[in-house]
């Protein structure tokens, strides 16, 4: 008798033990998930980011090449007869 005894505790206690892992698994794949779809939320994000950043970099060569253009096409030559040019 005494082994039989021996026999099911131990197997109450593999099975016991088997749970907690089974829990463990779970927990571990639930935060693989969050993981996972965080991730694919901040690789969204990045994307978006940089969509701007490249935007704003277009914008700015424009501004700049017609601030430019306007700096080239300034004459600083008096036109009227009167004032006298530097």
């Amino acid at each position: 008798m005494p082994s039989t005894a021996m026999d099911v505790a131990s197997v109450v206690q593999n099975l016991q033990e088997r749970d907690k892992w089974r829990r463990r698994l779970e927990v571990l794949e639930q935060s693989l998930r969050e993981i996972q779809a965080r991730r694919l939320r901040l690789r969204t994000r990045l994307k978006k980011i940089q969509t701007d950043l490249k935007r704003l970099s277009d914008y700015s060569e424009a501004v700049l090449e017609t601030t430019h253009a306007l700096t080239r096409a300034r004459s600083y030559a008096s036109t009227d007869g009167h004032l006298v040019t530097r």
